[in-house]
């Protein structure tokens, strides 16, 4: 195979990690606009619009910038930032140890107990399997005694090294010892055990998108690669296809068992929670859906399309700018306290409750959120920027198998999961230093490589 086949064949690579996000996003509105759910949607025109712009612009921030970036490396031969993949294992085993130290200390608190009891942990998970429902609403009245108000606090700080613990490992896998490989096989295990208890999906969704993202990464890496660029194009990527379809099902059927539970496998609650939202259980989807699987995809669409509705009801507001707060409920929280003011008050997210959709129980969309700070207009500029930054994070991880663009590339792709509904990653006090801390340490070296 001569070389420019082989560059065509990288180009190709390069552009899958845009593709399935744009694939993902069609399916969401395709899946709000013809699902089970008649959404009584506000501004229609200017609602599709801003989503295909906003969408648009994300592809083409990334495809512009990829293609820049190809053709810059195909001159130059950049080979980006190194890092010594000794010290990086070495502190990893260090990590290890205390990301299942504190994982434990999680599991304790989070289910309410005093101290760690196998026979509570086993009972309380058996129980959210059985009954997520009563476990969900157990969560709000559970005394956190363990751990007191210091254990969240130490995490929130270190998670910038603790978060990217698990995705390094899974990229480093066949390097750890079976030591290093049983401890983090068992923080996996204990945090399932500690979001299957509480009945809740979040862990679980971004435990598998964590997994899916490093197996595909690790898979268009060696699709690059000189070694296997020859036989790529006819492999059929088995056992990446079967991990991946496994993981999806084992999280459909927990998504599913959590949901009905906690709504007692009641269309009226669905409807009722979401602003009195009609069922048509005569809808396009529903009908090319076996009736076994159309409770499933009810849920599936209340949880990953409400937050559209929210967004378009917010399109007639006013903008308030909260110059750089507004975009996360972590900053909005920690200023409130820090300087005794109210200003939730000013967000999209209050300002339509009075339309009856409650934003301590609904979803607005990353869109709202980042409209806080820059307006609708704003958030247009933000998508392109956002597409730029997304295809040098994958071109980096990718091309050069950086260790720190892999881990926040696991980040991206929680956050594209997350668009229809809220600004995850920065939203919990752990992804939010993660990522600002990855960004902050990717920044400096690549100014010290600049530098040198």
């Amino acid at each position: 195979m001569n070389s420019k086949n082989n560059e065509r064949i990288v180009g190709r690579i390069l552009y899958k990690p845009i593709k399935i996000v744009m694939l993902y996003f069609i399916c969401l509105i395709i899946l709000y606009t013809w699902g089970p759910l008649e959404w009584r949607t506000e501004n229609p025109i200017e609602f599709y619009i801003f989503l295909l712009l906003s969408q648009g612009l994300i592809y083409i921030g990334y495809t512009k910038t990829i293609k820049k970036m190809y053709k810059k490396d195909a001159i130059f031969k950049y080979p980006g930032i190194s890092y010594d993949e000794k010290v990086i294992l070495k502190w990893l085993k260090v990590l290890i140890v205390i990301n299942l130290i504190i994982s434990c200390m999680f599991l304790i608190r989070t289910i309410g107990i005093s101290s760690f009891s196998i026979y509570d942990i086993i009972n309380s998970f058996y129980k959210g399997i059985t009954d997520p429902g009563v476990m969900y609403n157990s969560k709000f009245t559970n005394e956190k005694i363990f751990g007191g108000k210091i254990l969240a606090p130490i995490y929130t700080l270190m998670s910038p090294v603790l978060w990217p613990v698990l995705p390094l490992s899974i990229i480093y896998y066949k390097q750890l010892s079976f030591v290093n490989k049983t401890l983090i096989i068992m923080t996996i295990i204990i945090e399932i055990i500690r979001w299957v208890s509480i009945g809740t999906n979040k862990g679980i969704v971004e435990l598998i998108l964590i997994i899916i993202a490093i197996l595909f990464l690790k898979q268009w890496q060696k699709m690059c690669s000189a070694v296997t660029i020859m036989t790529s194009k006819r492999s059929k990527h088995i056992r990446v296809v079967v991990i991946t379809t496994v993981l999806i099902m084992i999280g459909l059927f927990l998504f599913q068992n959590n949901v009905s539970s906690r709504l007692n496998n009641s269309y009226y609650i669905v409807s009722a929670i979401t602003n009195n939202t009609e069922i048509n259980l005569e809808s396009p989807l529903i009908k090319v859906t076996p009736i076994a699987f159309q409770p499933l995809l009810v849920y599936i669409t209340q949880y990953l399309t409400q937050g559209y509705y929210g967004l378009s009801l917010t399109l007639n507001e006013p903008f308030i700018p909260m110059f750089g707060i507004g975009n996360s409920y972590f900053l909005i929280a920690n200023f409130q306290e820090l300087f005794n003011l109210d200003l939730w008050k000013y967000t999209y997210q209050a300002r339509i409750a009075y339309k009856g959709w409650d934003p301590f129980i609904n979803w607005h969309s990353i869109y709202s959120w980042l409209a806080n700070d820059v307006s609708y207009l704003g958030v247009l500029v933000i998508m392109f920027l956002l597409g730029k930054y997304y295809a040098i994070v994958c071109y980096r991880s990718i091309r050069n198998k950086d260790p720190i663009t892999s881990v926040i590339f696991c980040l991206l792709v929680i956050c594209f999961f997350y668009f229809p509904a809220n600004n995850q990653i920065l939203s919990t006090p752990s992804t939010f230093m993660a990522f600002w801390g990855l960004n902050i340490y990717w920044f400096y070296k690549t100014k010290i490589k600049r530098v040198k």
